[in-house]
Parts: structure tokens; C-alpha cells; sequence
């Protein structure tokens, strides 16, 4: 049962891997986004079980691992999570209001980006994580740096 517990997550990337590879790119990249805020949503759940203490931590000396050993990588894992689901949503905002009510899976993008920024807002604080608070810092950062027009307006504003 244990193996299974460890071989299980490479299987499934595996498995996700094959399927993207039959689909289109668009369609690839929404699938694997869509599986990275599952992820994460389903890890910040695991987080507050061990802070609540219905399940036990992978650490000793840290209340909140997830399914990591260390609360180092957990939190880095929660932030970028996190940065990536807050960037989706600020990028698409335009889009969400163009869906066609018929087309319910197209929502599904946006249902996952919003369940896994909120729960990455609340585990991260708790995860008291300075990698995941460093990683979400900059990754938010260099996404509004790219996507504002922040550098051009330094520039020219001399």
C-alpha cells in the first residue's frame, strides 16, 4: 500500500503527460494548469488537516507539510501554486465575460484558479513558510512587470 502511496503521482504525471500529448497545445496547457490548482488545492486541504490535527505532519518539528517532508518546499509548492492561479485570473479576466453559457467547461479553468488562490491565501500564511512567501512574492512580481506597462512608464518618465 505504501509503494502504491509513492508510485501513484508519477503515474498519474505520466498518464497526463500521454494525454496533453494527443491534444492540442491550448488545450494541453489548460488541462495541466487545471491539474497543478487541483494539486494545490488538495495540498493546502491536507495542510489544515495536519494543523487541525486530524493528520499527522511529515515533520517533527513543523505543524504543516502536506505530502512534503518539509515545510520548505511545501510552502515554495503553495506559493508558486498560488502566484500561478492569481496571475491566470488577472490575465483572463477579459475572457471569463466573453464564455458562452453553453459551454460550461470552459469555466472549469476559472473554478479551479479561484478554489486554488483562495486556498493558497489562507495555507500560506499558516505554513510560516519564508520560501513560499519569497517564491509567491516574485512570481507575482515578474508577472506584473511583464504584463503592466510599469518598466515603459519608468522609462520614459525620466
Amino acid at each position: 500500500m505504501e509503494l502504491m502511496q509513492e508510485v501513484a503521482p508519477y503515474l498519474l504525471a505520466i498518464c497526463a503527460l500521454r494525454a496533453m500529448a494527443g491534444i492540442g497545445r491550448k488545450r494541453a496547457e489548460t488541462l495541466f494548469f487545471s491539474l497543478i490548482c487541483c494539486w494545490s488545492a488538495y495540498e493546502s486541504v491536507i495542510g489544515m488537516m495536519q494543523v487541525f490535527g486530524h493528520r499527522p505532519s511529515g515533520h517533527a518539528l513543523f505543524a504543516m507539510t502536506g505530502n512534503f517532508q518539509n515545510p520548505g518546499p511545501y510552502g515554495g509548492f503553495i506559493g508558486i501554486a498560488t502566484a500561478m492561479a492569481i496571475c491566470f485570473l488577472i490575465r483572463h479576466k477579459m475572457l471569463f465575460s466573453q464564455i458562452r453559457p453553453k459551454r460550461i467547461f470552459a469555466y472549469l479553468p476559472f473554478f479551479f484558479a479561484i478554489v486554488a488562490a483562495a486556498a493558497g491565501l489562507i495555507v500560506l500564511p499558516a505554513s510560516m513558510s519564508r520560501a513560499g512567501w519569497l517564491a509567491f512574492t516574485v512570481a507575482v512580481g515578474i508577472f506584473l512587470l511583464r504584463e503592466t506597462g510599469i518598466p515603459s512608464f519608468l522609462r520614459y518618465r525620466k
